[in-house]
């Protein structure tokens, strides 16, 4: 995890020289730099299964602002970004027969501290943009994104009912989808934005395991 986080913010650090050194007018904000906390709710859980309200993730993106003409409002977005998917439930992973991956409901008897499954990405997101003289701005795109890393992380009691605290960080979870592909929407005003993403795909192998996605809403703010 720490490589990905190093490997992102030498990338995204590139990226915002590059913008700055293009930049024609610097007292405008073209939403180049952009980064968020988003909150992930979950599609497709399985009976039984019950999210935590929040599910903190994020996000981050450095993109180039494209126009369609000099004093146009439409403009293109494209750039390279890295997010965060997570889920806190009453659920934990395991191997299934034939090596799929399943989720395992937490006995209601057995206490846990933290129990979630997290998913990292580095992305490309596709944007095109609509921005008022009143700083009024909305996006819609799509957003390509490849799985750099996946774990899940539970402290708490044995799952087997055994009083025996544990401390777990997994990261060898079977048949994860390299690639998810999301619809993603933005709107706000200056620098503040409202964000949304919708997945078009699952986080893991279709019959390889659970049929989950993650949609998400966040607020972002734009740096540059």
């Amino acid at each position: 995890m720490k490589r990905f986080f190093l490997i992102a913010i030498t990338i995204m650090s590139s990226w915002a020289i590059m913008a700055q050194n293009d930049a024609p007018n610097k007292g405008t904000n073209k939403d180049r730099i952009n980064f968020g906390a988003v909150n992930s709710f979950w599609l497709g859980l399985e009976d039984g299964m019950k999210q935590r309200p929040i599910s903190q993730g994020f996000n981050g993106s450095i993109m180039i602002d494209i126009k369609t003409s000099e004093n146009s409002p439409i403009s293109f977005g494209l750039g390279f970004g890295f997010s965060s998917h997570n889920l806190h439930s009453n659920a934990v992973t395991r191997i299934g027969s034939g090596r799929t991956t399943e989720f395992l409901l937490v006995p209601e008897n057995i206490t846990y501290n933290i129990n979630k499954l997290s998913f990292r990405y580095i992305n490309i997101p596709l944007e095109v943009r609509y921005r008022h003289k009143s700083d009024f701005r909305f996006a819609l795109g799509l957003r390509s994104n490849y799985l750099a890393d996946r774990y899940t992380k539970y402290y708490g009691n044995d799952i087997t009912g055994i009083d025996n605290p544990m401390k777990i960080i997994d990261k060898n979870i079977l048949n994860p989808e390299n690639f998810m592909f999301e619809i993603i929407g933005r709107v706000g005003w200056k620098f503040v934005t409202l964000t949304g993403s919708f997945p078009l795909t699952t986080v893991f192998v279709k019959d390889k395991g659970p049929a989950v996605k993650p949609a998400s809403l966040g607020i972002s703010i734009s740096l540059y």
